[in-house]
This record gives C-alpha cells, structure tokens and sequence, in this order.
C-alpha cells in the first residue's frame, strides 16, 4: 500500500515478507480513513488462505490487526468486503459468507453488517 506525505509518496510495509503485520498474500478490498490517526481497511489472504478475511486499523504509526467476531455455517467462507462512515458518523462493515452449492441444494450467500460501538465491532 502507498501513502502520500507532503510531497511524496511513500510505502507502507503491511506484508511480514516487507517487515510488517499480514500474512501474504492478501488484497486489501476496502479502506477508510476518519483522520490521519485513524484508518481502517479490509482484505483477504489468497490463496493459501482462502477466505480468510482481516480487518486492520492504522493509529497514525502503525498498522495493527483488529478484529470482528462472525459465527457461520459449516463450510462457509467468509469475506469483508466493504467499510464505510456515514452521515451520523457511525461506522459499518460488510461482509458475506459463501455456501457451496450441490446438485440439490444451490450455492447461497448471507450478508453480514458490522457496526463500529465503542471500539469493537457488533
């Protein structure tokens, strides 16, 4: 991930293979940030991890796993997807869980949405 500062850009080491926190490989699906101390993004390992989504939060020094609490159907996969802010300036995440399908029964997605209280995820 690159980061503008001032006059230049910059690279944020997020991998461990770069020095920093994340398992690789990853995709960063979303980011966003409320102030310069206060950023959050979402993504997931590939492919060594499939599915294996992770939220991070920056404090302005470092980028840092957080964490959110998802409770699905056996076999499903689980991917964050989305962070946004609205209005009210409360915070929200999607995420979606996959269920394989089979001859009988067709493949199904059900919708997560997070909501940011008191430092945690709900």
């Amino acid at each position: 991930m690159w980061h503008f500062v001032g006059n230049k850009w910059t690279n944020v080491k997020l991998g461990l293979f770069e020095g920093g926190t994340i398992p690789a490989p990853f995709d960063l699906e979303a980011i966003y940030g409320l102030r310069a101390d206060n950023i959050f993004a979402v993504g997931t390992h590939w492919p060594s991890f499939p599915g294996a989504s992770f939220i991070i939060h920056c404090d302005g020094m470092q980028w840092r796993k957080d964490s959110v609490i998802v409770t699905t159907p056996p076999g499903c996969t689980f991917y964050l997807q989305s962070i946004a802010r609205i209005p009210t300036g409360e915070m929200f995440m999607l995420g979606a869980a996959y269920e394989p399908g089979s001859l009988q029964v067709p493949e199904r997605w059900t919708y997560y949405f997070f909501r940011r209280e008191r430092e945690q995820w709900k």
